[in-house]
């Protein structure tokens, strides 16, 4: 007779059926989503529809990219989900694809901004879509804006809209533009970890970090310049949008303090008595008032809107691969030799895209969109031979520069045959450095020593644990130098300037975009589009022409989890998790990223033409 088990065995049994079991119906109810969205992916469903008097629901999530990144074959469901600790990603040609095509669109009553989400974007991409609600309002129809509160981009965004609403706990941020850097030099000592510095240009400040505690003198003054350009930009825009001066919206910044204790603390009213705002609306107050202008959806759980992401995805158009067209190769991060994920521009992997675009009978052009503060000089240097070789088969080439296009970004762009930028595209930057670390003397405090021979002088020099040897220093400076040399000849080729031209206007010095024009390193202000129409007409194409983007070829994998979170997105737009934007944790995270970028840098000569032009 079998043995009856005791009551806590039972128990522990029953518990691993049970959790066994809901284990496996969490699984296949899992297995059975993705398989209804692959198999209405397969049959091709149009996606959302759009009902009549509907909102354009322009409500970007995360932060704003020129191209949205596959670094993981599950990355970007997870983002959306909220189970990555990456922030999401909103292409910028997505919203303006649906601002464009909303503008005619009789199903579209009204536009309503909601940046609750939006996390930062580049100046010059916020600027693009400034443009486009313009050109939007030009066809009589209204944009509105609400949020719980406005940080510095999102009201950039909320300031174009005819009415803005905000919370009543909510704020205005307009706190000015700065670049602010972590500096590591005095930590570094303490540990006993010596930089050895090789540079070219005054104004090549991407070491100072770790050479020095603060910031030099000649890095204050050049980024002043070109910080006070976008932010005299910034205050005309808000200031137009408002009905305001440029000096109203300087002294809201500047005289927070005593305009807050006239309000007796309360921000709401503060940005309501500035004309920042048109008024205070709660959430439900919001929702009820937009339904009053466009009615219920069907399923009556919102008022009638489409979200713009969605919408554009409805007006994506595959080009015929038989028809003529603007190829557009998007270099957005770092500058990094070989190949690797999307989300940085890996030399390999970018020049092989031009490559496909030059080898292509079909592609009569090519636009490089360039958003990048540069890196390796050997991958730019990589990247822009793939770009000249395009040439001289017969292909032009036209560099479109968004928010920062410097250093390494620069060297890509330079030998286009027209280089568009925004009046807010950070720029120039032309220098390059050389930066090793040594470790001898954090290693001699603890005792430990590193020694032997090498067959000549140079032999065993890499070794970090030495200290840097005289002779492999002075190899060094003079790689740095005739890369310095390499890329002045390289721009003053390119811009029909002498060397010595060029020199004053290198020297690491970083312009605006507007300036750059007046002093020659750009040709000509305008958007994307502008740049693509101007390859069009480079390659006398007429106005019967196709665009289409050149990616890193993603892997099946990569391409199912994008399949099913563009189907996602299509059908349950709200679907996405909450951004939930903390300042302090973001500032936190810019001070670990500063920490460990340099380091990520890989140019097999330790050169680099690398900008750190990144504002605040």
């Amino acid at each position: 007779m079998e043995k009856r088990r005791s009551w806590p065995v039972r128990f522990v049994v029953w518990a691993y059926g049970l959790v066994n079991g809901l284990r496996r119906l969490v699984l296949n109810l899992l297995f059975f989503f993705i398989l209804i969205i692959f198999i209405s992916a397969l049959l091709g469903e149009k996606g959302p529809v759009v009902e009549n008097n509907s909102a354009l629901l322009l409500a970007p999530h995360g932060i704003l990219v020129e191209q949205a990144s596959h670094e993981n074959a599950f990355e970007e469901l997870a983002a959306q989900w909220g189970a990555s600790d990456k922030p999401p990603q909103t292409q910028l040609r997505d919203l303006l694809t649906a601002i464009h095509e909303a503008k005619n669109d009789p199903r579209v009553k009204v536009m309503v901004i909601d940046t609750s989400d939006f996390y930062y974007g580049g100046f010059s991409q916020l600027a693009e879509i400034k443009d486009a609600i313009a050109d939007f309002k030009t066809s009589g129809k209204k944009v509105i804006a609400r949020a719980d509160y406005y940080t510095q981009s999102q009201y950039y965004l909320a300031s174009q809209a005819d009415e803005i609403y905000m919370d009543a706990m909510g704020f205005v941020e307009i706190d000015g533009f700065a670049k602010v850097q972590t500096y590591f030099k005095g930590a570094l000592d303490k540990l006993g970890v010596k930089v050895h510095v090789f540079r070219v240009g005054t104004f090549k400040s991407a070491v100072e970090p770790y050479i020095r505690d603060n910031m030099s003198d000649e890095d204050k003054a050049g980024t002043l310049k070109w910080l006070g350009a976008i932010w005299t930009g910034y205050k005309n825009d808000i200031a137009a949008a408002r009905k305001l001066s440029p000096d109203d919206v300087q002294q809201y910044a500047d005289d927070i303090v005593a305009k807050l204790a006239a309000t007796k603390g309360d921000t709401a009213q503060l940005a309501l008595q500035n004309k920042l705002i048109d008024g205070i609306k709660s959430r439900l107050e919001f929702e009820q008032y937009i339904t009053e202008i466009v009615g219920r959806n069907e399923a009556d759980d919102a008022f009638k809107h489409i979200d713009a992401v969605a919408y554009a995805h409805t007006y994506a158009k595959p080009v015929s691969p038989l028809q003529d067209s603007v190829a557009i190769v998007v270099a957005q991060g770092e500058i990094l030799d070989g190949s690797g994920p999307s989300d940085e521009v890996y030399g390999d992997d970018v020049a092989e895209q031009i490559r496909r675009a030059r080898e292509d009978d079909n592609v009569k052009a090519l636009v490089l969109r360039v958003n990048s503060p540069g890196g390796s000089a050997f991958a730019s240097e990589v990247i822009r031979r793939e770009l000249q070789a395009t040439q001289e088969a017969g292909k032009p080439v036209i560099a479109s520069m968004s928010t920062v296009a410097a250093s390494g970004g620069y060297w890509i762009s330079a030998s286009s045959d027209e280089i568009f930028a925004h009046p807010y595209t950070i720029t120039g930057s032309i220098g390059i450095f050389g930066m090793i670390p040594t470790f001898d003397s954090l290693l001699n405090e603890y005792g430990v020593h590193r020694d032997g021979v090498g067959t000549t002088k140079l032999a065993g020099s890499f070794d970090v644990g030495r200290p840097l040897s005289p002779e492999l220093s002075a190899v060094i400076q003079y790689s740095i130098n005739n890369g310095y040399e390499r890329f002045l000849t390289l721009v003053a080729n390119s811009r029909k300037k002498t060397r010595d031209e060029v020199d004053a206007i290198a020297q690491g010095q970083v312009w605006d975009g507007a300036y750059a024009s007046t002093i020659g390193l750009v040709d000509k202000m305008g958007s994307l589009d502008d740049a693509v129409k101007a390859a069009a007409e480079h390659a006398k194409l007429g106005s019967d022409y196709g665009v289409r983007y050149i990616e890193r070829d993603m892997t099946t994998a990569e391409q199912f989890a994008h399949m099913l979170s563009s189907k996602i997105n299509t059908w349950m737009p709200n679907s996405k998790a909450q951004a939930s934007f903390n300042p302090v944790l973001w500032e936190a995270k810019a001070a670990v990223r500063e920490a460990v970028q340099l380091t990520r840098l890989n140019d097999p000569q330790n050169a680099y033409v690398h900008c750190m032009c990144v504002m605040q």
